[in-house]
C-alpha cells in the first residue's frame, strides 16, 4: 500500500472493505486499517514472504505434509 504522502506499508491477509483496507502487519501480527481516502495505490509484492530456501529446512515428508495442509479448504 502506498499512501498519498509517499509512505509505504506492507502486510498479509489484505482485505478491501469499501472505505478502508485492512491487513495484518507481519512484524507485530496486529491488524492495520487504513482509510481508502489516504491510499494512493495498492499492489501485490513482487517477492514472497516465504524464505527462499524454505523447502530445504524441512524433511521431505514434513514438506509434503505442509503442502497437503495448505491445500486443505478451511471451513
Amino acid at each position: 500500500v502506498t499512501l498519498k504522502g509517499g509512505e509505504t506499508r506492507a502486510g498479509m491477509d489484505f482485505r478491501d472493505e469499501g472505505n478502508q483496507v485492512r491487513f495484518r502487519d507481519p512484524a507485530t501480527g496486529r491488524e492495520v486499517a487504513l482509510p481508502r481516502a489516504d491510499i494512493e495505490r495498492t499492489e501485490p509484492s513482487a517477492t514472497s514472504p516465504m524464505p527462499a530456501t524454505f523447502e530445504t529446512t524441512l524433511s521431505e515428508p514434513d514438506f509434503f505434509a505442509l503442502i497437503d495442509y495448505l491445500r486443505t479448504p478451511t471451513p
